[in-house]
């Protein structure tokens, strides 16, 4: 006892010992540490857009690359496809960086509203549809030269056939209409917003068989901002899901309307051997293996829609259409 008392003494009046700190507890044996809870948040990524209005911009735009991809095929006389492959939703600079080097930017005005979104064409696709348009190939490599005024009043026409149909999609989208305002190089030049504007970016792919680009469309939410409310529709509400239903056949038979279709008659086919089309001279008979009685088929590009009589109007050749195949529904 008495040592006891001695230590404490020394300890109170020499001040020479150090504290001992107090054993720690023993954590029960299989429990860890409660690690702490750390959110990240990307400041450069806003939240403007809910899940539901970017699904339903995207629907819309996937409707667009149909619809357009079919019209580029025909003007410009190749199989020419678009595909929706990015949307996010950015800051209006971060969706700037997003854009390829060499684009051709369109400045697009939305009416009647009388804001502006962007619609960037790398530059060798826009090369690509000045050569098809002009009745040429396009060359292996791209231009990697400003452009001559020629050269840029025939991209204006190739990026203003792009906005009408984006404007099919935009009409039943937002009820508004687009036009080409202008055309531009230097993406400084262009006063869409602050940097910092919550932007919804596009990115869709533009692929032929000599050909594989991206188109890009950007959508600050200012531009849009007045109209926006139309993207929520009321689950609950079945008579708007089925205006809108009507509202987007509508805008898509109107955008296949112009499209080109060959349309052709065949009385029959039949395949033979290389050998038998080898031996055919004037005179032969190949049979065709069908009853003159059943009539010919009429053809929309590659799909049979048509069954009719052959004919004559006045001196020319004609058909009479006896029944619907199939291919027509």
């Amino acid at each position: 006892m008495s040592d006891v008392i001695t230590n404490e003494q020394q300890t109170a009046s020499g001040g020479t010992a150090q504290a001992q700190p107090a054993p720690k507890e023993e954590r029960p044996k299989g429990k860890r540490p409660r690690s702490r809870r750390v959110r990240e948040v990307d400041f450069s990524r806003p939240t403007k857009f809910t899940q539901e209005q970017q699904r339903r911009i995207a629907r819309a735009h996937e409707a667009f690359c149909r619809t357009t991809s079919m019209r580029l095929t025909s003007e410009l006389r190749t199989e020419t496809e678009l595909e929706l492959i990015n949307l996010a939703q950015l800051t209006l600079s971060g969706a700037y960086g997003e854009l390829p080097a060499q684009t051709l930017l369109g400045i697009v005005q939305c009416k009647p509203l009388g804001t502006s979104i962007l619609l960037g064409v790398e530059l060798s696709a826009v090369t690509s549809m000045i050569e098809r348009l002009l009745g040429g190939q396009p060359g292996e490599h791209p231009i990697e030269r400003e452009l001559t005024d020629i050269e840029l009043a025939l991209a204006r026409r190739a990026l203003a056939s792009l906005v009408d149909e984006l404007s099919t999609a935009w009409e039943e989208l937002f009820g508004l209409t687009l036009e080409l305002a202008m055309v531009e190089t230097q993406l400084q030049n262009l006063q869409l917003g602050p940097p910092s504007e919550p932007t919804i970016a596009l990115t869709i792919e533009l692929s032929s068989d000599t050909l594989s680009a991206t188109m890009s469309l950007v959508v600050p939410y200012r531009a849009i901002e007045a109209v926006v409310e139309r993207l929520t529709v009321s689950q609950s509400d079945p008579d708007s899901m089925t205006e809108a239903d009507e509202e987007a056949a509508i805008a898509l038979r109107k955008a296949v309307q112009g499209v080109e279709v060959e349309f052709r008659v065949e009385v029959a086919s039949v395949d033979i051997s290389l050998t038998e089309l080898l031996a055919l001279e004037p005179g032969s008979v190949v049979s065709l293996e069908q009853l003159a009685s059943h009539g010919v088929t009429v053809l929309a590009d590659q799909t049979a829609v048509l069954r009719a009589k052959p004919g004559r109007r006045g001196s020319s050749r004609a058909i009479e259409v006896v029944d619907q195949l199939g291919g027509a529904a």
